[in-house]
Formats: C-alpha cells, structure tokens, sequence
C-alpha cells in the first residue's frame, strides 16, 4: 500500500523517477491533491489512464474517512475514523483571537487539528485526556484532517457568513485538538513544512499556531527551528502545586522549568507567547491566583486568553458564572494583566477547548 500523503514534493519528484515516471508527475499529483483538494487518482485527469487504473489498486490518497459532522452558529465539528479503526476530532472554528488585527475577521477561518489518537497528558479537566492514548498521528493523517476539511467548506461557500473567495478557505492552523503536538514532534514539524510549500496549500508560518501543555524538550525543539509559528502555553494556575494538581504532566516539566524555557524561546526568538488559561470555579480565579499570574509573567511579552471551563461529563468540576468571570477578569485589571475573554466556540457540541473525544451525537465513540 502506498501512502504518498507523507512525501514533501522534492521527496515525490525523487519517488516518480525511482519508478520510473518523469519528475514532473509529481507536480501533476501535488496541484491536484494542494490547490484542488482532490485525492482520487482517477480524477487527476492529466495523468494516463492506465498509470491510475494502476495506482488506483494500493495508493492511499487520503488515509482518514470522514464519519460523520456536528454545526452549531459558528463551528462545525469533523469526525474522522483512520485506517485501523481510531477516531479523532478536529474542529472548524469562525476566527481566531491569535491572529494578527490587521486581518479582515470576514475571511478568517481556523483549523483546530489533532495531533494524537486521544492523548497521555492526563489533564483532570479534559476530555480527551480521560479517555487515554492510543497512538501517534502519522504525517498523512495530520494532512489529511485539513485536506477534508477543505473538501467540506468547498460545499459550505457561505459558511458563518464568511467571504472566503480563494481556493484554501482555511486562514489559520491550530495544533489544539486531540493530543499534545510536542510529543509527536517530528510528525507534526514534516507536516507544517508540507503546509507551508509555496507551491502548494502556501500556508505561512504566522498563521500556525502549536499548543502545548508545557513539554520542554519540544519548546526547546521549536526555538532551535527558529520560523515564525505562533507558540501557545495552557497554563491554568500560576503555583506549582496548582498547577500539578490540574495537569500531572507538570510533575515531570516543573513549572519553573517551563517558564525558563519559555524566556529561552523569547529571547531567541522574539516573539509572542499566547497564555490559555482555562478558569474552573472556585479552583483558580481566586484574586491570589490574580497575584500570581502577575508574579509569573511580568518578564514575557504575551497574550493572556481566559477560557471558561468547558463541561465534561464525568468529570466534577464548575464553570463559573458570568458574574465570577467578571470578577476574575477585575482581579487580573487591577495588578495589570490584559486578558480576552474567549468566547466558547463548539460548547453545544462538545467542540469546545477540552471536550473532543468522548461524546457523538449521544454515542461514546471508542478509541
């Protein structure tokens, strides 16, 4: 079976030739798959009948089947199933607070993709994290969950009431779906550089973004890279031991580690780091938790976004109220933190931050 998905185009150009193909081939198949969309060889029309009558017995164009979709106002939730029997989750989402202002939010569209078949992290408020790890996401099947999505917005032309005129639709990547893209790095790098191929999806580093629960050796990994891919940090308590209660990955990345990984990122790279802090009740929007946030990041030039906690079944945690939200958002005024309130996109249909991977149309579905 061959998997040509995971190939960049100089490695598919020297494929063809080994094959005895002209090089050119490859430019053929990559046009269609990258600016088309197609993934059936045997619409590729400019390529010869009887080579994709060939290719058509063993080549795999697209290693993820869509199963099934969820829409609410402004996101549509993708259900996909791989070739061994997995199911991930990846998220159509109307903007993105991350991306540059200057944007016009009327053509902005961002991607929420999976990483990993459910993930190790554990977190005690996440979804996916309850339901454990399965395995790594391979390159093909990281390209494949954008490649789908295309194919559904070429049928959605108005969507959220967006003018998206151009052939790609998607304006952002966000590597915050299921699993923790640090820990599936190589995968997840070869995939970006794909993606960002001038001569196809031409999707520029700025407006990819990779979130991560804090693992060191990844941030390190992306500050060697050194392009311009926009880093966020889940960081949902500013105290060690509030912070290893919520995420146990802390344990073993201690939060003083993290922040000096992150200075290292900084100072070498000079850019941004997004601060996504989930706020439960009662357990982190405390003013001392305000105090602290101030102490912990007064060295960065950040964004901080505040997300209310999504409900997950199962799991006995609170999202505040409106009011306490407010009130949070004073604490962080008064000792000078400027923090956006997220808006809680997909929490209908169980597409908000910390929810994919459990629920289906009221099936579970199983990894």
């Amino acid at each position: 079976m061959k998997r040509w998905l995971n190939l960049s185009l100089e490695d598919l150009r020297t494929l063809m030739e080994t094959i005895g193909q002209p090089a050119h081939r490859a430019n053929q198949i990559w046009t269609w798959v990258w600016t088309k969309f197609v993934t059936d060889i045997q619409k590729m029309t400019d390529l010869p009948q009887k080579w994709r009558d060939e290719l058509s017995q063993d080549l795999v164009l697209l290693p993820l089947r869509l199963v099934d979709t969820l829409e609410e106002d402004e996101s549509i939730k993708l259900l996909f199933q791989t070739m061994d029997g997995h199911h991930i989750e990846t998220v159509i989402l109307k903007q993105d607070e991350a991306t540059e202002e200057t944007e016009d939010p009327k053509k902005r569209l961002t991607l929420c993709l999976s990483s990993q078949v459910g993930c190790p992290l554990g977190c005690v408020f996440c979804a996916t994290g309850k339901i454990g790890f399965a395995r790594n996401l391979e390159v093909d099947e990281i390209l494949g969950q954008v490649i789908l999505a295309e194919q559904v917005l070429q049928n959605h032309p108005h969507l959220f009431g967006l003018s998206l005129p151009s052939q790609r639709k998607i304006s952002n990547l966000v590597f915050m779906g299921m699993g923790e893209p640090f820990l599936n790095w190589e995968n997840v790098q070869k995939a970006i550089r794909i993606l960002t191929s001038p001569k196809g999806y031409g999707i520029g580093y700025r407006h990819i973004t990779i979130s991560t629960a804090g693992i060191l050796e990844g941030i390190h990994k992306l500050t060697e890279w050194n392009q311009p891919i926009r880093l966020a940090v889940s960081l949902h308590s500013p105290f060690r031991m509030g912070r290893e209660r919520l995420m146990p990955i802390s344990k073993t990345n201690p939060l003083d580690d993290l922040m000096m990984a992150l200075r290292e990122y900084q100072d070498h790279t000079g850019r941004r780091i997004t601060f996504e802090y989930t706020v439960i009740a009662g357990i982190n929007d405390r003013r001392e938790d305000a105090e602290g946030l101030r102490k912990l990041l007064f060295p960065f030039k950040y964004l901080f976004n505040i997300i209310p906690y999504n409900p997950v079944e199962g799991i006995e945690w609170e999202t505040p109220s409106p009011g306490r939200i407010k009130t949070f958002l004073r604490f962080l005024d008064e000792v000078g933190i400027s923090a956006t309130l997220r808006k809680s996109r997909g929490r209908k249909i169980a597409a908000g931050c910390g929810q994919l991977g459990l629920i289906w149309k009221n099936r579970e579905v199983k990894l």
